[in-house]
Order: C-alpha cells, then structure tokens, then sequence
C-alpha cells in the first residue's frame, strides 16, 4: 500500500512537470537542450514505475549492468529506497546521479571522550540507512546512524575540516550512535549504473 501511495504522488508530480515543461516548450519553441534531457529523464522514471506497477510481490533492482543491488523498499521521484540484504540495511539511491543520497552536509559528529575515539554521535537526518557525507565532519566514508535518540555529553567532535576539537567543560548534545560500514561490505559500487531496472534483469 505505502509502495502504491509512493507512486501516485510521483506520478502526480510528474504530471505536474511534463505539463509546466510542455507550456514552456511550446511558448519558446525549444526541442533541445536542457528541456529535452529533462523529458527525456523523466520518460525514463515513468517507464520505471509503469513496470513496478506491473510487478507482483517484493521487486529486485538492478542497475544498468543488470547487478542487483537488492529489494525495491519504495520509490520517490528523485530516490528509490532498496534493502540491501549483505548488509541487512536500507539505503536511498539517487536516480540522477546513482549515488547514495547523502546525509545532512550541517550534521555534527560528537563524542563522549575528548579526543573523537570511542562511539560517535550524530545528529543527521538520515536514520536506520546506509548513507554518507562529503562533509570533512564525518568520520566514516559510509555509516548508519541508529534510530534511537540519545543525550551524552559531549567532550570532542569534528569540525568542518575534519579536526578533532576538544568541548571544554563538555555540551549536552542530543544524537544517534553513528555505525561505519566499509565500502568492500557493500556489493555493489557507488555510483551504480542508471536506470535502474525492477523485477529482473
């Protein structure tokens, strides 16, 4: 059901684009460029979810080079949520670039000790899936944060360069227990090769 409700609202907003697009087209008499790839893109997702519609039972995705990367969870306009079953963990894939969809750049990386060992806290937005960051903050290439919101005090952390600063008298900060996932556990290679195919390869 939550899978159907998904995809009623991205087709509404397709709709929504396809038509604004088509106004514009018409009114500037553009065939190429920007407008066309983005059509293009967007005729692509449409294919994608007429075929998951189509789809009975739990959905397998595929990438491009028909590897799967594990079971469609759900899908958005811009994201397909899979379950990656090596690593018993969800994970959002960005259906522009085929990257994972990353956590919040202004996360903070925070721990109880004063010199960034031990377990590390995050207040991201992005909980109980695989993600990463391109912020120096974070101190893992891929990590989960944990559901479950814990208050530590907090006596060191990351700062925008990756340094580990000592919080003198400590600070009470409110995070998830930050959980790293190596890149050789994961099976597959970000970014994964576009589009996506469901149901097999």
């Amino acid at each position: 059901m939550r899978r159907i409700q998904v995809l009623i609202t991205s087709i509404a907003i397709i709709s929504t684009v396809l038509i604004t697009g088509w106004a514009f087209a018409q009114s500037d008499k553009v065939h190429a460029g920007p407008l066309a790839d983005l059509q293009h893109q967007i005729d692509q997702l449409k294919a994608q979810l007429d075929a998951i519609q189509l789809t009975p039972g739990p959905v397998d995705v595929y990438d491009n080079n028909g590897q799967c990367l594990g079971i469609l969870l759900g899908i958005e306009v811009v994201r397909a949520e899979i379950f990656i079953p090596q690593i018993k963990w969800p994970t959002l894939i960005n259906l522009w670039d085929g990257h994972v969809y990353p956590a919040s750049p202004i996360a903070r990386f925070k721990y109880e000790s004063d010199d960034c060992s031990g377990p590390c806290h995050t207040d991201g937005d992005r909980i109980d899936g695989l993600t990463t960051s391109a912020s120096p903050r974070s101190p893992f290439q891929y990590f989960v944060a944990r559901s479950g919101l814990r208050s530590i005090t907090a006596f060191s952390e990351r700062d925008t360069t990756g340094a580990c600063v000592v919080i003198p008298g400590g600070e009470v900060f409110k995070g998830y227990v930050v959980l790293q996932v190596l890149e050789e556990e994961i099976p597959f290679h970000f970014p994964v090769a576009l589009p996506l195919h469901y149901g097999s390869d």
